[in-house]
């Protein structure tokens, strides 16, 4: 493969940044990756095309990490979270990273990026955050993970909601309402809605209800990027919008 600009332009790969992990922490890289770069593929397709393996390894190259230290982990709409040191990442959709010189990358096409910094103990952790692990709070776990493994303090940890898709628009069943309501002590002003001409339906902001469950979790400082990824469908991809390409989200220690 020749120059990375054959493969992905700088100014989309970091686009959308982030106040805390921009410009606070000079240890920690961050990028979202979004169109036109796909970085994976539907969760069934665990082996990536020969495009997205080669979009991960210009993001590599830029950010000089050797592509073996790239964690890609097997994500499956669970909440189990894995440090990375871990040996394997099946099943897994948080990793703690707690080792210089490694990078992870989570693919997102409408569900919730969750970035947990820890300042005091320079690790983060990269939570994937659709319904299901909204349902099994694992933004509460990140944090509890993160603070157990470093020694800090949750009110010390520091977290960014990505891109994802918003409440007006993700109509959901009372499914969704009843596994996701629970998961709070309060639940947010308008994170759930019922539809006046849908009898059933709901309009469900999946990041509301995920930064309240930092917050209850201890976690004082939580900045939400104001991305939609089916408003902004131009510029992120959306499984609603009937996509098959994964927007990216990558954090490496440096």
């Amino acid at each position: 493969m020749g120059d990375m600009t054959d493969v992905m332009t700088q100014p989309r790969l970091i686009l959308y940044p982030s106040r805390i992990l921009t410009a606070q922490h000079t240890w920690l890289a961050y990028a979202v990756l979004g169109k036109p770069h796909s970085m994976g593929g539907p969760a069934h397709e665990h082996n990536p095309s020969e495009r997205v393996a080669a979009h991960r390894q210009a993001l590599c190259r830029t950010f000089a990490l050797p592509p073996d230290r790239l964690i890609c982990p097997d994500q499956v709409h669970g909440h189990v979270i894995r440090p990375s040191s871990s040996p394997a990442f099946e099943g897994t959709d948080g990793v703690v990273l707690a080792d210089t010189g490694y990078g992870v990358l989570m693919n997102f096409a409408d569900c919730v990026p969750v970035v947990l910094v820890a300042p005091t103990a320079r690790c983060a952790a990269l939570l994937h955050a659709g319904w299901r692990g909204t349902a099994a709070q694992i933004a509460r776990l990140g944090v509890e993970t993160l603070a157990q493994q470093t020694g800090c303090a949750p009110e010390t940890i520091q977290a960014v909601l990505g891109p994802a898709i918003s409440g007006p628009c993700y109509e959901v069943d009372s499914t969704v309402v009843e596994a996701v309501v629970p998961t709070v002590k309060e639940l947010p002003e308008g994170a759930v809605q019922a539809k006046a001409k849908a009898e059933g339906k709901y309009n469900v902001d999946l990041r509301s209800i995920n930064r309240q469950q930092l917050r209850e979790a201890g976690v004082e400082t939580i900045e939400i990027l104001p991305y939609c990824t089916v408003t902004n469908n131009l510029q992120f991809f959306s499984h609603r919008c009937g996509e098959p390409g994964r927007n990216g989200v990558f954090i490496h220690l440096k």
